[in-house]
C-alpha cells in the first residue's frame, strides 16, 4: 500500500523548521523569541512556491504583500501570474456588481417597506 503525503503541507513545514533552527541555537537571544516567530510568519506567506510560482498571501488575496523592503528579485510574467492577474480583475469587478446588486434590492426592500406601513396608516 502506498503511503500518501501532502508535498506542499510537508515543504511548509520543512521551511518552518529551518527557520526555527535559525533561532534555536545558543548564540541567539532567545529573550524576544516572539518578534521572531511573527518575522517566520511573515517569511512563509511570502515566499514563492516553486511549483505554482504563487506565494500564499497572494493565492489567498490576489496581490502580493507590500514590504517594507525594496526586493531585487523578479517574479517572471508567467501564465500563472497572468491568470492571477485576469482572475483577480474578474474577481473585483464581480465584487463591485455584487455589491451594487445588494444595495439596489436594501433600498428596493427599504421603499417597499414604507408603502406598507403607509397603506396601514403608520408614518
Amino acid at each position: 500500500m502506498q503511503k500518501k503525503t501532502n508535498k506542499i503541507a510537508e515543504r511548509a513545514i520543512k521551511a518552518l523548521n529551518q527557520e526555527l533552527n535559525l533561532y534555536a541555537n545558543p548564540d541567539c537571544n532567545d529573550r524576544h523569541f516572539e518578534s521572531q516567530i511573527l518575522l517566520i510568519e511573515l517569511s512563509l506567506h511570502v515566499s514563492v512556491n516553486s511549483d505554482t510560482k504563487l506565494s500564499p498571501f497572494f493565492i489567498l488575496h490576489g496581490f502580493e504583500m507590500a514590504l517594507p523592503i525594496q526586493s531585487d528579485v523578479v517574479t517572471p510574467d508567467t501564465f500563472h501570474s497572468r491568470e492571477a492577474k485576469q482572475y483577480a480583475a474578474w474577481l473585483k469587478e464581480w465584487i463591485k456588481i455584487m455589491y451594487d446588486i445588494v444595495r439596489i434590492n436594501r433600498i428596493q426592500r427599504k421603499k417597499g417597506n414604507e408603502k406598507k406601513l403607509m397603506t396601514k396608516g403608520i408614518t
